[in-house]
């Protein structure tokens, strides 16, 4: 009977177990700090939720501290932050085992977590209790009895607060600042001002807010703001204006969808609500604190995002888009001993809804007579284009003597990218393509579409490109990679790309370059003298190849 209370034992644990692996099967560790040892330190504390740390010298106090071991979990990297922004914190040096970080005038300091893309996921605040000075009954004496705040001051924890020692103010907000805390606040009773927001101030946090019921003030603002700090109500002002109707809230992430226009600037790390004087850089991600629709505290992932003039290709914005389709549509002729015309037809359709784009053949006549003709890309991108007629397209920048056969590069007339602050994380395209082979094996057939995110010194910030080499529709989700090249962009020769060179990802973005392409190769235009449509010409792509776009947009996470 034993034995068989012991079998039935063991067949329950085994069933759980399966149980427990069917339901939560392999996970994946989010980006975030795995394990800190110091040396000559404890680690006293560690809150996951306020992703705070609190630290205590083992035996004396050291005036420095030893990274014994640090560890990131999944692809994260970590590095120390240079400045005390723990919302758009600066970045330091990298932290790694051996690092000394210095205690003297200081009582903590702040580890960025970067995942994969090099977008910062969280920030972690390490902080200690600095020693007690004795001062001189001249001074004011700092003894055991000063961890308690006057009326006029704020209670501040080492493991839940910044503190300033250099004032009895230390982060109470003025009727225009922002009160910031790095993880779960506590009001301190003694004072019933303590961490009480005015009318025009925003309380935000990256955890939940705790409330302390001994004062209806405490962590609160007044009823006015109260309503202002309502998730329904929210209203963010970019560039001086309004916005209503632009915040999309999906569980606990918001976006702020906000108008491109021809001058970003810096429109989107001067992000503000109505009702609040707080400026916020919601270029990367920040944790604002809002009344849910529940009337709770909660912590929302908040950014904002660009969706560009023209992504939905109802109509042409040529404040952003350009095309070399008007220059293919229009006749070009020049004087050399007989008149030269240069002919072809207009590459791009627009159907409204979608656009099409298609590669074409550009020709030059002599009196009539055909004498050579080339292939041109059918191709839409963010930028400009200096071309007016087919004569640029056959021959670009030509001045004089007999039309060349040789290769010309179009892309030399073409400015790329438009001014762009955004980050997005991927793009969504709905497609339909038409292939048509080439014999041109080193150049072959296939369409092209990419975004590319660049900074002011030309660095590639982020890359998202796909290709395709056979007929097909559907749409496509592409990632875009921070600090990465997956797909070799930059090298496969394709138009916009020469002038890049790659980023770490972590760059400011200035710029946003976007190419649709019918042939991926040939915006350098390729033929020749053409005797009976000599098969031999190998032209960079396929004649009559066609890709249709629409409901093009740009994804933020």
């Amino acid at each position: 009977m034993k034995n068989f209370c012991i079998w039935i034992l063991a067949c329950l644990v085994l069933m759980l177990v399966a149980c427990e692996e069917d339901s939560t099967g392999p996970k994946t560790m989010a980006p975030n700090l795995g394990t800190l040892e110091l040396s000559g330190w404890t680690v006293e504390s560690k809150d996951e939720d306020s992703h705070t740390i609190s630290i205590s010298p083992s035996k004396k106090w050291l005036d420095s501290i030893v990274i014994d071991s640090v560890e990131a979990l999944g692809d994260a990297k970590l590095y120390l932050a240079a400045d005390d922004d723990l919302y758009d914190p600066e970045l330091g040096k990298e932290l790694v085992s051996g690092t000394v970080i210095s205690t003297v005038d200081t009582s903590e300091f702040s580890i960025i977590v970067l995942d994969k893309k090099n977008r910062i996921v969280v920030v972690w605040l390490v902080s200690w209790d600095s020693p007690i000075v004795i001062a001189s009954s001249s001074s004011n004496a700092i003894a055991s009895e000063a961890s308690q705040s006057s009326s006029s001051e704020m209670a501040l924890s080492s493991s839940s607060a910044r503190k300033d020692s250099s004032s009895s103010s230390s982060r109470q907000s003025s009727s225009s600042e922002m009160a910031l805390s790095s993880s779960s606040a506590r009001k301190d009773s003694s004072s019933s001002s303590s961490q009480q927001s005015s009318s025009s101030e925003t309380v935000l946090s990256s955890s939940s807010f705790h409330k302390d019921s001994s004062s209806s003030s405490s962590w609160q603002s007044s009823s006015s703001e109260m309503a202002q700090l309502t998730l329904a109500d929210l209203q963010p002002i970019v560039n001086g204006d309004t916005l209503k109707n632009a915040v999309t809230v999906n569980g606990d992430k918001i976006l702020i969808n906000v108008p491109y226009s021809s001058s970003l600037g810096n429109a989107l790390s001067q992000v503000r609500f109505v009702g609040m004087d707080s400026v916020l850089d919601l270029r990367t991600a920040k944790t604002l604190n809002l009344l849910s629709a529940d009337s709770l505290w909660t912590a929302y992932r908040v950014i904002a995002g660009v969706q560009v003039l023209g992504s939905d290709f109802t109509k042409r914005e040529d404040a952003f888009f350009a095309t070399t389709s008007d220059a293919m549509a229009t006749e070009g002729s020049v004087q050399v001993v007989a008149n030269y015309t240069f002919t072809a037809t207009a590459n791009l359709v627009e159907n409204g809804e979608s656009i099409s784009l298609s590669s074409e053949i550009v020709s030059c006549a002599w009196a009539g007579i055909l004498g050579a003709k080339k292939l041109a890309t059918g191709i839409y991108f963010a930028g400009t284009y200096a071309g007016q007629n087919a004569m640029n397209i056959y021959d670009v920048n030509y001045t004089s003597g007999t039309p060349s056969t040789d290769l010309s590069d179009i892309s030399s007339q073409m400015t790329f990218g438009r001014e762009f602050t955004a980050r997005p994380s991927a793009f969504e395209l709905t497609y339909s393509y038409v292939h048509v082979a080439n014999s041109n094996s080193s150049y072959p057939q296939k369409a092209l579409a990419y975004v590319i995110l660049v900074s002011k010194d030309s660095k590639a910030v982020a890359i998202g490109a796909f290709t395709l080499d056979a007929s097909a529709e559907g749409t496509s989700t592409t990632e875009l990679s921070y600090g990465a090249d997956p797909d070799a962009v930059l090298s496969a020769g394709y138009v916009g790309t020469s002038d890049l060179t790659l980023g770490t990802g972590r760059e400011d973005v200035a710029s946003i370059r976007v190419v649709f392409a019918s042939s991926a190769y040939a915006h350098v235009v390729a033929g020749g003298t053409t005797v009976m449509n000599d098969p031999a010409i190998e032209y960079r792509g396929g004649e009559g190849s066609t890709l249709t776009l629409e409901n093009w947009k740009l994804i933020y996470e």
